[in-house]
């Protein structure tokens, strides 16, 4: 299974296309080309970033890490601050995994308190194996998914140039 299907399988989520804006390969900066050294700095991309128009869905906002291999995904869990940004910018947080790839992992504890996972498998099906639960999310539904950073206007702009880029117009 490739991150590719595993795009189009949550595109195809995130309908119909006037109640969500979706991107990916997102940037979490907007004219930053430095690369990722490590840590919180530098350039983020966020492989699916997914939107609600209206208010009364609190214009949710959902950031997912598509990891397609066991080793991938391991790494992601060594290095916990790549996903910093993409948590911050979004009211929940997921992994989106190949089925087969979920059944072989043990699961780290800190993926449990702050994000979900998700699972496709060769058919197309997603499925919510977990929701994030951490107490940041937790206060943000308390307060009706208010509590993601406010988005900042480098990350506006990068997000709608690649809705641009993917040829959206029907938003």
């Amino acid at each position: 299974m490739t991150a590719d299907f595993i795009k189009e399988v949550l595109r195809k989520k995130h309908q119909p296309p006037w109640e969500w804006i979706f991107a990916t390969e997102v940037r979490t900066t907007s004219g930053d080309s430095r690369s990722s050294n490590g840590g919180n700095e530098g350039l983020r991309i966020i492989d699916a970033y997914a939107m609600n128009m209206y208010p009364s869905n609190g214009f949710r906002r959902i950031a997912c890490e598509i990891k397609v291999t066991r080793s991938d995904f391991q790494r992601e869990m060594a290095e916990p601050t790549k996903r910093s940004r993409a948590l911050f910018l979004s009211d929940e947080f997921y992994f989106v995994l190949p089925k087969s790839v979920y059944a072989r992992i043990d699961v780290q504890r800190d993926a449990y308190f702050e994000c979900g996972i998700m699972t496709v498998d060769d058919k197309g099906k997603i499925e919510t194996v977990h929701y994030p639960n951490s107490a940041m999310y937790q206060n943000r539904r308390e307060r009706g998914n208010k509590g993601a950073w406010p988005m900042p206007t480098w990350f506006v702009a990068s997000l709608l140039r690649r809705v641009r880029d993917e040829g959206r117009r029907d938003v």
